[in-house]
C-alpha cells in the first residue's frame, strides 16, 4: 500500500508512506501564523495492483486567544 498525503494548509513531513506501522510516517504541522479559516487534508491510498481511494479530512484552523485557558478543541482551559 501506499499512502500520499496533500493538504491546503500546513506542511506534511513524509508525504508518501509505504506500509503500515505503529509509529507516524507522516506529520502534519500548522504554522503559528497560518491564516484562520477552512483547510483539508486529503490522503491518497494505492494498493499497488490499480485500486486507489482518497479520504478528506476537513477542519477549522483557528488562532489561540492571548487569554490562553487552553482550552483546545474539548473548551474548557483552566
Amino acid at each position: 500500500m501506499a499512502f500520499n498525503w496533500y493538504t491546503t494548509v500546513g506542511d506534511i513531513d513524509g508525504t508518501t508512506t509505504t506500509q503500515f506501522t505503529r509509529t507516524a510516517d507522516a506529520t502534519y504541522q500548522v504554522s503559528p501564523d497560518a491564516p484562520d479559516g477552512p483547510a483539508h487534508v486529503w490522503v491518497v491510498v494505492r494498493d499497488q495492483r490499480g485500486g486507489v481511494d482518497w479520504r478528506r479530512i476537513d477542519f477549522e484552523v483557528v488562532t489561540p486567544t492571548a487569554s490562553g485557558g487552553g482550552g483546545g478543541p474539548f473548551g474548557g482551559g483552566g
